[in-house]
Formats: C-alpha cells, sequence, structure tokens
C-alpha cells in the first residue's frame, strides 16, 4: 500500500485491508471486493436507535452499531421483549424501540 493511508480495521465485505482513497474514503485495498466502499457506506450510518421493521408476518430488529462493540447486541434486551410481544402493532411500518425504567417495551412509529 505504499502511497496510500492504511486504515486500521478490515473490509466488512471482504475482510480485506482498508486505506483511505485520495477523496479520503475508507475504501478495501481488494480488487476482487465485492463492495470497496462497504466500511464508509458503514461509518456514514448515524442510526442510534433500535429500529423494528413491522410486516403483516411479523417483525425484524435492527440494533444500532455500537451494540457490536462487544458483543452487545447478543445480550440486548430488546429482542426478549419483542419475543414476549403478542402480536404486532398495527400498522405495519417502521417502529422506534425503546424499553423504560421498568423493562417495558415502547413502540413508537418511525414510518
Amino acid at each position: 500500500m505504499t502511497g496510500r493511508t492504511a486504515v486500521a480495521g478490515f473490509c466488512p465485505a471482504c475482510g480485506g485491508v482498508l486505506f483511505l482513497d485520495p477523496d479520503g474514503c475508507v475504501t478495501c485495498d481488494r480488487d476482487a471486493c465485492a463492495d470497496p466502499y462497504a466500511a464508509a457506506k458503514v461509518l456514514a450510518d448515524s442510526e442510534l436507535d433500535h429500529l423494528v421493521k413491522v410486516t403483516e408476518d411479523g417483525w425484524i430488529l435492527r440494533h444500532p452499531l455500537v451494540e457490536r462493540i462487544g458483543d452487545l447486541l447478543m445480550t440486548c434486551p430488546l429482542n426478549d421483549a419483542l419475543g414476549a410481544m403478542t402480536g404486532c402493532p398495527d400498522p405495519p411500518g417502521v417502529y422506534v424501540a425503546t424499553l423504560t425504567g421498568d423493562g417495558a417495551l415502547e413502540l413508537w412509529r418511525r414510518s
């Protein structure tokens, strides 16, 4: 990587080495990488809330990226709270999920 500024970490798409391109964008060094800008895309995600996509068939929880640190998402209490939910909110859509101080699940519609 002569002449390029190395970036600590690895490409989330292929595990390659990261560097800064001339425009300052974090980029993968592997020519065969399916998405050489995957790290830049991940870093550009500023969402800090837990989002729940509710469909007619159930729900999908999207954790904020910070929960990847120390595997916090593996023990996130929202998983259990959503799993214990009887039925899904109506209408389908995207909701922000939080827990109250006493552990009760709160959902409010984002879109």
